[in-house]
């Protein structure tokens, strides 16, 4: 993955607001693999939802994602 085209495509957000919330993304040395970590613990009870910004996002040698844009909506315990 390009880390460039993560920042702000690949997020996570309180979906009663759309607030995003704060994280931080880790790669692994090859940039397969991107860790999204919110930087305080999530509330508890509470609705979110993750993204994957479809197009938006790219490898290394610039090709798309290409399942689109992908949305994880979950809620914690």
């Amino acid at each position: 993955m390009c880390p460039v085209s993560v920042y702000g495509f690949v997020t996570l957000k309180l979906r009663n607001t759309g607030a995003t919330v704060p994280a931080t993304y880790t790669w692994s040395p090859d940039y397969r693999t991107v860790t999204l970590t919110p930087q305080s613990a999530l509330l508890p009870s509470t609705q979110y939802s993750l993204s994957i910004g479809g197009s938006n996002v790219t490898d290394q040698a610039g090709n798309t994602f290409q399942a689109g844009t992908v949305v994880n909506n979950f809620t914690t315990q």
